[in-house]
């Protein structure tokens, strides 16, 4: 598939290189390049890619991370499709590649499968934890400026407010193809070292502060919504058996939160 835009953001890099890679391709694809002289964060980054562009459809491509050749072609042709139309994103599943960076080579380390076991989105599942990488998810451009786009103020898991967002209004569906490949660099403290291994601390503060964000909106509204349901399942972590969990649930479904019950 060559019916894309590769919108390039070098965030705060040396701009050399990324001409250089940007140069051996520039006739062939469409490129547009931008160049950030001071790192705005991967959020920003992505909001300023998105706004430089006008695509039907969208997808973030970290710098370390790869697709299948049918990638493109099997995601925009679902959304296009009939049986897509009703769906504001698709997803595939992913393999997780480990790799290490060794005197400046990037070196295979190991792989398997990542979320093998997704054959549907729940945002019940979403409010527990992000169930997949950015790299494997084709969304609409409508969608992403219903919800608002990415939250710049997050560092770290930005993409999983974003997806609970996006769940809220719309679903997406799941192909159930190995198609994206999630690139981790292990043992890695430099620029090279992928975000989640190496802001394990500061993804569970920030994890938090999404949770606390989301409720506060609920109980300054007086509502059941999405603040009360991330921080339900949250819960599901400190129970130490089924039975305790259970327990729970048939607590719950006697409160005024008994819908999420249902769903738990």
């Amino acid at each position: 598939m060559r019916d894309f835009v590769w919108m390039v953001v070098n965030d705060g890099g040396d701009p050399g290189p990324v001409e250089e890679i940007v140069a051996t391709v520039s006739g062939e694809l469409e490129v547009n390049l931008r160049h950030h002289p001071v790192s705005l964060g991967m959020e920003a980054a992505s909001n300023a890619g998105i706004a430089a562009c006008q695509s039907k459809y969208l997808v973030i491509h970290d710098d370390d991370d790869s697709w299948q050749p049918t990638f493109l072609e099997r995601t925009a042709g679902f959304l296009d499709s009939p049986a897509g139309e009703r769906f504001g994103g698709v997803v595939t599943q992913s393999v997780l590649v480990k790799e290490k960076i060794h005197n400046g080579v990037c070196e295979f380390v190991s792989k398997h499968d990542f979320n093998r076991w997704m054959q549907v989105v729940y945002l019940v599942d979403m409010a527990k934890s992000n169930s997949f990488p950015p790299i494997s998810f084709l969304f609409r451009r409508s969608v992403y400026d219903e919800v608002g786009g990415f939250n710049e103020n997050l560092p770290v898991l930005g993409d999983w407010d974003f997806n609970l967002r996006f769940l809220l209004e719309h679903d997406i569906h799941v192909i159930e193809e190995l198609l994206a490949n999630y690139h981790h660099r292990v043992e890695q403290t430099s620029t090279y070292g992928n975000s989640v291994l190496q802001g394990d601390r500061s993804h569970k503060s920030y994890d938090a502060m999404v949770r606390n964000r989301l409720l506060r909106e609920d109980l300054r509204q007086n509502k059941t919504g999405l603040g009360v349901l991330v921080n339900l399942v949250k819960e599901y972590e400190g129970f130490d058996s089924i039975a305790s969990w259970q327990n729970f649930k048939r607590v719950l479904s006697r409160t005024r939160f008994g819908w999420v019950a249902r769903y738990l």
